[in-house]
């Protein structure tokens, strides 16, 4: 790729929609470099998961609370996923209080996802 352009970003997030992994992350590398955290997301979703890569559950969710502390609101529902059940590989227990802190944070910014567990867990 000689140069980056959204058009890349969005095929590489088309490819890991379509768990095509390995050709996304090359592409993400590239972005994340000049600094866009989308593409930080992406590859910490990949390497908290093992997706086109070794899996290394802290070093991805270290990537993706970095990037929900820069206020992307995808990673933010994350992180409050992750903090509702707890992260076993890690020995981070659940906290409920947090999680619902980043379901709002992410809600705040116009996630349906985070919008929609928090409307479940406020019923619970």
């Amino acid at each position: 790729m000689s140069e980056l352009n959204v058009d890349n970003l969005r095929n590489a997030i088309d490819l890991y929609k379509r768990q095509q992994y390995e050709e996304a992350l090359p592409i993400f590398y590239q972005f994340a470099r000049e600094g866009y955290v989308v593409a930080g997301f992406y590859i910490g979703m990949c390497t908290m998961h093992g997706w086109g890569c070794p899996k290394e559950v802290g070093r991805g969710a270290d990537m993706i609370m970095k990037v929900a502390q820069e206020g992307y609101p995808p990673a933010q529902r994350v992180v409050g996923s992750l903090l509702e059940r707890g992260i076993n590989e890690l020995g981070v227990k659940a906290n409920m209080d947090l999680a619902k802190q980043w379901y709002k944070a992410a809600a705040d910014q116009g996630d349906d996802e985070a919008k929609k567990r928090l409307k479940e867990l406020s019923s619970i």
